[in-house]
Parts: structure tokens; C-alpha cells; sequence
């Protein structure tokens, strides 16, 4: 399903340059369940970003089934991570203006997909995640773990193929 091939990426911070991934490679199947760990700084964003094409890898190869991300164009892109790709992103990137069934709506609503079933999802996403007496809330109203599951909610409204989620716990 994802295949990473010697992913390289650097930063150039004045004249020094850091590479952070060093030919990083890896395969996700359909239904598995992988975790990355290391120390903070270690490049675990960096390779999820990558890997959603959010930033440039500086070579190297990352296909979503026999679709290579780095070749698509924007709009393609934007479609790739909008219905194949769900988020978790570190600091969850709730929308202020939004409650919380809207924030677990977005990609759903940014697709042009909204629908009662769709909504009706989000509903069944709130109830799994013990979150529907706050799903009318705004993000300033709710916990950090609340936030999280909102966050969570979110990544799985679309049934994406798969999930990157960033410092998830």
C-alpha cells in the first residue's frame, strides 16, 4: 500500500547543511500497523511530511499504491490527501472557528462530500470516541485529550487508506 524508497531529505540552516533522513526506506501493507521511534529531532515529522508531500523529499521514492506522490500536481495531490490520507498532526490543527463535529467534518466538506451518511459518521466517530456532549463546542472549550480524539475523529471521517498520525498518545 505505502512504499518508501531510500527517502532522503536535508536542511540547510546558513551555510551548514543537516540530512535528517539518510536513505530511509519502508513498506506498509493494508491493515498493518506501523510506529517510528527516536529521540525528539530525530526526523519523525520529517518523514511523515514527506510522506504526505507536504514537504519536498530531496530524493528518494514514496508511492500510495502504484501512485507516485511526488510526480502528482497540486490539485491531484490535494486529492490524494484529502480522501486517501487521514491526519493526526502533533498539535491536532483544530480550526478555532469550528466545533468540534465541524473540525471532524472538514475533509469531508473540503471534498464536497458532506452527506447525511457522512454526517451521520461523524456522529457514530463522536460516540466512539465518548465526545458527542462536546460536539458542539469550540476548540478553546475543550481539553487536550478531547482535542486529541477530535483530532483522531477527523483523520477517519473519509475511510482513508492510511493514516499518519504524528505523536498520536
Amino acid at each position: 500500500m505505502l512504499t518508501v524508497e531510500n527517502l532522503r531529505k536535508s536542511y540547510q540552516v546558513g551555510k551548514t547543511s543537516y540530512e535528517v533522513l539518510k536513505g530511509i526506506s519502508l513498506q506498509v501493507k493494508r491493515g498493518e500497523f506501523v510506529a517510528v521511534m527516536g529521540p525528539s529531532g530525530s526526523g519523525k515529522t520529517t518523514l511523515l511530511n514527506c510522506i504526505s508531500c507536504y514537504i519536498p523529499a530531496d530524493s528518494g521514492s514514496i508511492r500510495l499504491g502504484k501512485t507516485e506522490l511526488a510526480r502528482l500536481d497540486e490539485d491531484a495531490l490535494a486529492e490524494v490527501r484529502n480522501k486517501q490520507l487521514g491526519f493526526v498532526f502533533q498539535d491536532f490543527l483544530l480550526l478555532d472557528g469550528l466545533t468540534v463535529r465541524q473540525n471532524i467534518l472538514l475533509p469531508a466538506i473540503i471534498g464536497g462530500q458532506v452527506s447525511d451518511l457522512v454526517e451521520n459518521r461523524a456522529d457514530q466517530l463522536c460516540e466512539v470516541f465518548g465526545i458527542p456532549n462536546i460536539r458542539d463546542k469550540y476548540p478553546a472549550e475543550i481539553s487536550g485529550g478531547e482535542k486529541q480524539r477530535t483530532a483522531v475523529a477527523r483523520a477517519l471521517i473519509n475511510h482513508p487508506l492510511l493514516i499518519l498520525a504524528d505523536e498520536p498518545t
